[in-house]
């Protein structure tokens, strides 16, 4: 009796090392470049997956209703190091406010298998928007409204001609 109960918890073992997916820890965090913003500025949401599998899963992304959002890209890293696998995708997503609001961004989950993992809600602060300083813009006589000179780049180099992919100097 002893021995099929050893030889189940084998066979058992012996299965789930080919679904390594079962047995993953899968972690998630994230971060926002500023808490505070004013209605015509823009912050970056940084979600961060990671675990010891080469295919993680998209974050679950809670209900943002009060901002814009724009998907800005993906970076991804995988290691194997010592018969370790550990890998993370770093999702940048840019947040436009809608409204005056303090907004409480939800748990932002993963799940891969039966492992499950959120982060904390996240809190942002949304104010009335900022005045707008104009930008300076040069004159027709070569200097911009503040007095100062406008700036001109003078160049030369060691050849007559080049042919492509050549470097001059």
């Amino acid at each position: 009796m002893k021995k099929t109960a050893q030889f189940c918890l084998f066979l058992f073992a012996f299965c789930l090392l080919p679904c390594p997916s079962l047995l993953a820890a899968v972690q998630v965090s994230a971060q926002l470049d500023h808490a505070s913003m004013a209605m015509n500025e823009q912050a970056v949401l940084t979600v961060v997956v990671s675990g010891d599998v080469t295919s993680l899963p998209d974050p679950q992304m809670p209900d943002m209703s009060a901002f814009q959002v724009y998907n800005a890209g993906r970076a991804q890293s995988f290691s194997f190091m010592n018969g370790q696998t550990s890998s993370s995708v770093t999702h940048s997503y840019v947040l436009t406010p809608h409204q005056e609001v303090h907004f409480i961004i939800g748990p932002i989950r993963v799940s891969a298998g039966n492992q499950a993992s959120e982060t904390q809600p996240i809190a942002v602060d949304v104010t009335r928007a900022s005045a707008q300083v104009p930008m300076a813009r040069p004159s027709a006589a070569g200097r911009s409204r503040g007095g100062s000179p406008a700036i001109f780049i003078n160049s030369s180099v060691n050849k007559g001609s080049a042919y492509v992919g050549e470097p001059i100097t």
